[in-house]
């Protein structure tokens, strides 16, 4: 089920950036959104990943 969380977590984020990327393409900033957004995958779920191996170890924690 983890799993599952980091990857539904890690797409809503990339969603949220993909749609802040086309705000400022929008406003006049020269950006490919999409390209922006794709490149980001990887440290976005190395974010949420690494974010929730934190709170585990501290729940866990003796």
């Amino acid at each position: 089920m983890e799993g599952l969380s980091i990857a539904a977590i890690s797409y809503y984020v990339v969603s949220l950036l993909l749609y802040g990327g086309k705000a400022l393409k929008a406003s006049g900033v020269p950006l490919n959104p999409e390209i922006a957004a794709g490149a980001l995958i990887p440290l976005v779920l190395w974010a949420v990943w690494r974010t929730t191996r934190r709170i585990h170890e501290r729940i866990h924690a003796p």
